[in-house]
């Protein structure tokens, strides 16, 4: 099964651009036949809707505007035929070609009547419907045209954004319920699923286990197997995130390791200090958990730029957020230390450790975030090698503080801090640069 010719419904409204680019992009994709179809009003009966719905007498005024405004509507439907024409080099063709095959073609269709009927009627005579949502409707669910469509033309429809994604196709989930409805669905989607590099299987409710495998082995004798790449994708994020978690556990045993050579009150001081960091990385989750949703589902949508925005965003109010809390303790030590402790020396090196790494917690924040962000956006490579070069800074650095440079306990909370503050730029400056965008 293949999709050879599609219809396109341009209003010449705002929900048209989005629909006529896709509907191009497919064209020029499955070398399909594209009409680009205008429906419009009779001019007379656009003029009583004008006039609050009174059929007589009609004002020539009346009628002079909606001539107006349903001549300015064709014109910018006819633009977007011409442009996607343009655009996706399509070849005009009003006739069906003789001898050329998978050569994407396109043309202009009009016809003047009541646009949900005509569209509906109009779509049954092609493989595929394309219709527009206006970025502007907020408060209805649906157009006319769009539902009379989706009822009564017997025919697969695709729905375009007014803003078309720049991936499309590759990620497709099937709703599966074992209805007819259901096979209708799967039976007109086949050509993009041949073509997808990921297809999931969703079933929900009352439905039977062995549905959804049945339908993956249906789909598996026309050669859409669900691919092992559904699982190199967890793994590929899940193996690069648990490198991330033991680089930090090694970096708590290494200093621990170094602190504990200073004596049991600079290691309970030390402890003191450091369960505060601890204590953030669960309220950095909560941000986390939403950033890795939010990256996710606008890079699935083809919105890179949403995904930075939010990611940005993300990461901002987590640095804010901590850099607050490390500011209060590193002004005001004994508040957090005191809790724990009356030990002078314990204190001693808990209020040391909070002056020196606690004025850095803003970076941990903000750098963790971003972190998780990446895990959103399947990328992880260089949030990992971030996490690694915190290791290797935090556990050498601080060895070579105190073995070689004889800086004491403070040198190590010294090289903590350092390491954590570098931690946020080799997180933000790949995204910053392209990371995402290149996949890396």
């Amino acid at each position: 099964m293949s999709i050879e010719t599609i219809l396109v419904a341009a209003s010449g409204g705002s929900a048209s651009d989005g629909a006529v680019t896709l509907a191009g992009r497919l064209a020029q994709r499955f070398g399909a036949h594209l009409e680009v179809f205008h429906a419009h009003g009779d001019p007379r009966e656009a003029a009583i809707a004008l006039g609050d719905g009174f059929a007589a007498p009609v004002a020539v005024d009346l009628i002079e505007r909606a001539t107006e405004e349903i001549g300015a509507a064709a014109g910018r439907a006819k633009r977007q035929f011409e442009g996607a024409a343009r655009q996706f080099d399509l070849k005009m063709c009003d006739t069906p070609p003789r001898s050329e095959a998978n050569v994407a073609t396109i043309r202009w269709h009009e016809e003047t009547g009541y646009a949900p009927d005509l569209i509906a009627r109009r779509v049954r005579l092609f493989d595929l419907a394309v219709l527009g949502r206006s970025e502007r409707v907020v408060d209805e669910p649906h157009t006319d045209a769009l539902e009379q469509t989706l009822l009564h033309c017997g025919q697969p429809v695709l729905i375009a954004p007014a803003k078309v994604p720049a991936l499309l196709g590759e990620s497709i989930a099937v709703a599966w319920n074992g209805s007819a409805e259901a096979a209708r669905a799967v039976s007109g989607a086949l050509p993009f699923l041949h073509e997808a590099k990921l297809v999931r299987i969703f079933t929900a409710g009352h439905v039977d286990a062995g549905e959804g495998d049945a339908l993956a082995e249906a789909l598996a004798w026309r050669g859409i197997a669900l691919r092992w790449v559904r699982f190199w994708e967890i793994l590929r994020v899940g193996l690069m995130s648990s490198l991330g978690s033991l680089s930090v556990n090694i970096t708590v045993i290494g200093v621990t390791g170094l602190v504990g050579t200073f004596g049991t009150a600079a290691l309970a001081g030390y402890g003191i200090g450091s369960r505060l960091e601890y204590m953030q990385i669960p309220l950095i989750f909560g941000f986390g958990a939403a950033l890795v949703a939010m990256v996710g589902t606008n890079i699935g949508a083809g919105r890179m730029d949403r995904a930075l925005r939010v990611a940005w965003i993300g990461a901002s109010l987590a640095g804010a957020i901590t850099l607050t809390i490390g500011a209060l303790v590193a002004l005001w030590p004994v508040a957090w230390a005191g809790l724990f402790s009356t030990d002078p020396e314990v204190l001693a090196a808990a209020m040391g450790y909070l002056r020196i790494v606690g004025p850095a917690y803003g970076f941990l924040g903000f750098g963790l975030a971003l972190y998780f962000a990446s895990q959103g956006a399947g990328l992880m490579l260089w949030p990992v090698a971030s996490g690694l070069f915190r290791m290797v800074l935090a556990v050498g650095g601080s060895w070579v503080a105190v073995s070689l440079l004889g800086f004491g306990l403070h040198g190590i909370f010294a090289m903590l801090a350092i390491a954590m503050t570098l931690f946020a730029p080799f997180n933000a400056l790949p995204i910053r640069f392209g990371s995402w965008a290149g996949g890396r």
